[in-house]
């Protein structure tokens, strides 16, 4: 049933790339959007069912072959239709209580493939009710940015204020999908515009959570001399990072 669509569409890609047209409004259309969203995030079967239909070699998706969608990357061709965060059409704004499914989704699809080796499962449902409860009643210091390519959120990051100009980023969470495309880093750079020159940031983060890391040391953080803690009543070391915003 799928077959044509996807035949459509990788006809529509290969003639993008064959001329090398500005692909930001083919990413953005809401048809193609809704087209990907609705297969509810099987993204290893569309990916395979597209590059059959249009002929591509397998080895254009090599980290596709994975029983855990939630874990694939767009790779190749793939990348520059559907992502490069760059060159989409994106927004950040502050997360309200109308935001409270679509950043329950981001979490649970990105906190269940970071973590679910080393911490239990946690259900859509006990996100949602966090975030019902984070954006119906936030903190007063506590403000969640969230990043949409079109109209769909696909990251966001907690922050809170503390004293002496120090900013905690309490979370930044990437939708899988759209990993390694500059999103977090968009959301980052954002957050420096709110904050006034001389503050310092500071994370935890898991310390084998290599991907984490080094994308955090990308953005200029470093450990802090050393410290670590425990993760609520887990055996789960986290490091401090820090990064002084001058």
């Amino acid at each position: 049933m799928y077959s044509l669509k996807f035949l459509v569409v990788g006809v529509f890609l290969v003639c993008m790339e064959a001329h090398g047209f500005d692909l930001v409004k083919a990413v953005l259309n809401d048809q193609l959007s809704r087209t990907y969203w609705n297969l509810e995030n099987n993204v290893y079967t569309f990916y395979s069912d597209l590059t059959a239909g249009i002929g591509l070699q397998n080895e254009l998706l090599p980290s596709a072959q994975t029983s855990d969608p939630s874990t694939t990357q767009i790779p190749g061709l793939l990348a520059h239709f559907f992502s490069a965060i760059d060159q989409m059409e994106t927004s950040i704004s502050f997360a309200s209580s109308e935001d409270i499914e679509a950043v329950a989704e981001v979490h649970f699809a990105s906190w269940n493939a970071a973590y679910k080796q080393v911490l239990p499962f946690r259900s859509q449902n006990d996100f949602r009710n966090l975030w019902s409860k984070q954006l119906h009643s936030p903190p007063s210091n506590h403000k969640t940015l969230i990043l949409k390519a079109g109209s769909r959120v696909v990251a966001f990051c907690g922050y809170q204020s503390l004293p002496n100009s120090t900013i905690e980023i309490i979370g930044l969470y990437v939708h899988p999908a759209f990993q390694r495309l500059g999103a977090g880093s968009k959301l980052l750079e954002y957050l420096k515009t709110l904050i006034k020159p001389g503050s310092l940031f500071f994370l935890w983060v898991y310390e084998k959570n290599e991907k984490a890391i080094q994308f955090y040391q990308k953005q200029g953080f470093e450990r802090s001399g050393g410290e670590t803690k425990k993760y609520k009543d887990t055996d789960i070391d986290l490091w401090k990072l820090k990064y002084a915003f001058n």
